[in-house]
Formats: C-alpha cells, sequence, structure tokens
C-alpha cells in the first residue's frame, strides 16, 4: 500500500506540474471605468461594467475566473449596474442598466440574454425607464420578476424610486408595485422569512435629511415599512444563518465625510440591531459588498475609518475578521463564489482570494541559468488570501536530474520522494529560505512550492494552489 502510494504521487505531481501554475489572480479589465457586479450564469462567470459618460457599457464572460472576453456592449448606456441568474425560473440572464442623462439617446433599460451565444440588440429591452434612472436589483419572489429602480432627487426627475414588477418580465408586462415620491433610490433585494425586502435610500419623505429605510411585502402589492437609519443608503441584503444582514453607509453629511462612516444591521426576525454595537474589532467603514462562502458573511468595504481601503472582512456570527486589503484604493463593488473560490471586483480588477503561493530562484521568477560553481538560493513566500487560518498541506518539492525530492523541516534537508512538508493552519510567509548550495549536478531543475487546502497527505487537485521556478545549472 506504501508502495502504491508514492507511485500514485510521483504520477500525479509529475502530471500536474507539468500544466499550467494555478494560483490566486489579479485580472484587470483595461477599456473599464468600474466593475459593478459578478455573477455565474450557466456555468460561466460574468461581469458587468461600465465607463461614464463618454464610453459604454459592457459584460464581459470567463470560464475560469481568469481569461474574460467581452461580449456584450451597449453603445447608449453608461453603466451596467446588476446582473441577475433567473436561469432555474426562465432560463435567462437579466441585465439591469443605468442612465443619468449625459446622452440623451435612451434611459436605464432591462436587457436579457438566454444563453445561446446570440446578445440582445440596443433596443431588445424589456423595460425602458428614461433618463436620470438606474437599474440596482432583480429578484424573483412568489411568482413576478421585481426591479429596483431610482436615480433623481431633483426636478423634473424627482421620483425614480420606483420598484416594479412582471409575472413574466417580457416587454409591456412590467408595472409599478411601490413607489416612494421622495426617496432617491431602492437598492437590494433579498428574501428572508417568507417576505421580500428592500431597502430604499436618500429617502426625504416628511421632510428629513435623507436617510435609508427598509420595507418588506408578502404580495408585492401591500409594502411595509420595517426599518429605517440615519445613514443615506442601504445597499444591500442577505440572509445568513437564519439572520438578515443589511449594509449601511454615507452619514447625512455626505458628501463631505461620507468615507469615514457606516456599519452592518442585523435582523433576527423580530428586532434590528448594529453589529458595531457589540464587536468592538468592528471599524466604521464604507460597507459595499456582502455574499455568504465557507460558512462566513464576507464583508467588502470601501473606506475605512482606520486609512485602510478595499478591505475584505469576514462575520461567522460572533467574530469579526479582518481577511484581505487588497491592494486597490477603489471600493469593493461585488464579491460573488464561481467554481469554490470567492472572487472581489474593485475598480478595473476582479481578484481571486484564493492563496498566492510564490517561490524564487536568486529573487528571480525564473526560468534562470547559473554555472553550478554559483550559490543557488531558493525562498518562498506566501499570502494566504482568506484561507489564513485555515488547514492545510503544505509542498516544497524539486524536479531534479536525480528524480524527485521533498524539503524535510524536521531535519532543515532535502530527502528523496515526494512527502509533504508541512500540515497546519496557513499563514503569511515571506521569502523563507528552503535552499543555499552550490556545486549542483549540471541539468535542469523545476522547485515547487505549494498549499492545498485539504489537510490529508494526498494531492487534492481542486485545491491545489503553487507556484514553480525552473533552473538550468551549466557546467
Amino acid at each position: 500500500m506504501k508502495k502504491f502510494k508514492t507511485i500514485f504521487l510521483v504520477v500525479a505531481i509529475s502530471l500536474l506540474f507539468s500544466s499550467s501554475i494555478v494560483r490566486g489572480t489579479v485580472t484587470t479589465l483595461a477599456d473599464v471605468t468600474q466593475i459593478n457586479d459578478l455573477i455565474v450564469f450557466n456555468g460561466k462567470f460574468y461581469a458587468s461594467t461600465g465607463e461614464g459618460c463618454d464610453g459604454e457599457a459592457n459584460v464581459y464572460e470567463s470560464t475560469n475566473g481568469t481569461d474574460w472576453n467581452k461580449v456584450f456592449t451597449l453603445n447608449n448606456q453608461e453603466n451596467i449596474h446588476v446582473l441577475y441568474d433567473a436561469s432555474a425560473v426562465d432560463g435567462y440572464l437579466y441585465i439591469g442598466t443605468g442612465k443619468r442623462g449625459c446622452n440623451p439617446l435612451s434611459g436605464a433599460r432591462i436587457y436579457r440574454y438566454d444563453g445561446s451565444g446570440i446578445w440582445p440588440l440596443d433596443d431588445d429591452w424589456v423595460l425602458d425607464l428614461g433618463l436620470y434612472h438606474r437599474i440596482d436589483d432583480i429578484i424573483y419572489f412568489s411568482g413576478y420578476f421585481y426591479a429596483a429602480t431610482g436615480g433623481a432627487n431633483e426636478w423634473p426627475n424627482k421620483g425614480a424610486a420606483k420598484i416594479y414588477r412582471s409575472a413574466t418580465g417580457d416587454k409591456g408586462t412590467w408595472e409599478i408595485a411601490f413607489h416612494i415620491p421622495d426617496a432617491y433610490i431602492f437598492n437590494g433585494f433579498a428574501i428572508y422569512n417568507s417576505k421580500l425586502y428592500v431597502a430604499s435610500g436618500d429617502d426625504k419623505s416628511g421632510g428629513v435629511p435623507g436617510i435609508a429605510k427598509i420595507f418588506s411585502t408578502t404580495d408585492g402589492i401591500i409594502w411595509q415599512e420595517e426599518f429605517y437609519t440615519s445613514y443615506i443608503y442601504v445597499g444591500e441584503l442577505i440572509e445568513y444563518e437564519g439572520k438578515l444582514y443589511a449594509n449601511a453607509f454615507y452619514t447625512p453629511g455626505y458628501p463631505a465625510n461620507f468615507n469615514q462612516y457606516g456599519t452592518i444591521y442585523m435582523y433576527d426576525g423580530f428586532e434590528w440591531g448594529d453589529l458595531k454595537t457589540d464587536i468592538t474589532e468592528m471599524p466604521f467603514a464604507n460597507y459595499y459588498s456582502m455574499s455568504v462562502y465557507n460558512n462566513k458573511l464576507y464583508i467588502g468595504t470601501g473606506a475605512v475609518e482606520n486609512g485602510l481601503k478595499g478591505v475584505i472582512y469576514s462575520f461567522d456570527g460572533t467574530s469579526w475578521v479582518l481577511e484581505i486589503d487588497l491592494p486597490t484604493s477603489e471600493p469593493i463593488r461585488s464579491l460573488s463564489e464561481f467554481e469554490a473560490k470567492l472572487y472581489a471586483a474593485a475598480g478595473k480588477e476582479i481578484y481571486d482570494l484564493s492563496p498566492v503561493p510564490d517561490i524564487k530562484a536568486n529573487s528571480s521568477d525564473g526560468p534562470l541559468t547559473i554555472p553550478r560553481s554559483d550559490i543557488l538560493r531558493i525562498t518562498v513566500s506566501l499570502a494566504p488570501g482568506i484561507y489564513g487560518g485555515n488547514p492545510a498541506d503544505w509542498w516544497v518539492l524539486a524536479k531534479t536530474p536525480m528524480g524527485w525530492y521533498y524539503r524535510n523541516l524536521s531535519t532543515n534537508s532535502w530527502k528523496p520522494g515526494q512527502t509533504v512538508t508541512k500540515q497546519g493552519p496557513l499563514f503569511t510567509v515571506s521569502n523563507y529560505q528552503v535552499l543555499n548550495q552550490s556545486g549542483l549536478p549540471v541539468g535542469t531543475y523545476e522547485f515547487y512550492f505549494g498549499v492545498d487546502l485539504i489537510m490529508n497527505g494526498w494531492i487534492n487537485y481542486g485545491t491545489l494552489y503553487y507556484d514553480k521556478v525552473v533552473v538550468n545549472v551549466t557546467p
């Protein structure tokens, strides 16, 4: 049995490490101003974008989360704000756009895509709202599609905060289901305890300075106010572990101090509470996006009161943890799972939040050629992403002219074969030296460093992330 396992590992590692590098990645969509939404539809990953007044609104498609192709363009729209997967209802991907008046040719619209590869034309919409509007969210609830809209507070375009609904989603079937004349917008939907919830933003009803409210309905006809906050907007609603969460941001002093304040509210079916009241580690922040992944609630931010930007936190119902500080000053507008990985969209970038191992030879990514008399120094680094603290197999391997070797931590040396170098939780590693030697036999060396998120001493292909560097040793 032991011999079989060794042979299997030799074959598995040889085949796996001959393929392309698997690691957390950052993809830049260069010709966009910002990425607004990420969603999975029919097994593919989609991103919606915008370029503002002088550009176009686009949808990009990916089959692996790394390589993206532009598949849909609207030249008369400024932003595609929301994508909604209705494949289980009518087979369509719903596309909600925004229009703030820069281009007078058309207004905010909803389009549909059936997954055939033939995308709708500019005038092939199912709902058109006119200028100074945006479609901020779409959902299906109890036999109807609902669209949360808004986008204007000033006359003659005041009163844009409306909810439309349709039984089929077809053109000509959408009707106003709810309207707040003195509110700017309806933002996010969520279904919780057999009710449909929605949040309004910058609601000046009754002469107040502008607040956010949350409403619910059981039939789409009668809407009941559930909660209000002095923050101007509630952007998203999401259910997690039997409770409803709402992200609030922007103070009434907007725009002067909007970058520093916001919170997360939690509703248990009886009362609303502010998480920051009980969680001292939780900062005031501009909380933008939320997603449930691996039994945790992940929250993406814009600016945080401690000066950070582009931060992702997690919450497991008790503990508040800073998971990752992305290298961006842009707000994280969307978090989405695709093929068991969590992705974040901020600015023009899409971040794979998986672990990122790095291995270097003499500070180079290689390939590197050195004479055998030179010292070869191999170092490894790891950014654990959102997986810090998760149990894992750690692999440090080398394919050499003499066969396979692994790094043995207990003896601080290299041993023949393929064995796990370390087992334990992931943590940040910076330039840890695993080889510092001259006089290696002539030939080609491939050094590998990887982590496998299933800690069992075996290669688990779906959760392995690794990097490699090639070194040619000459006489």
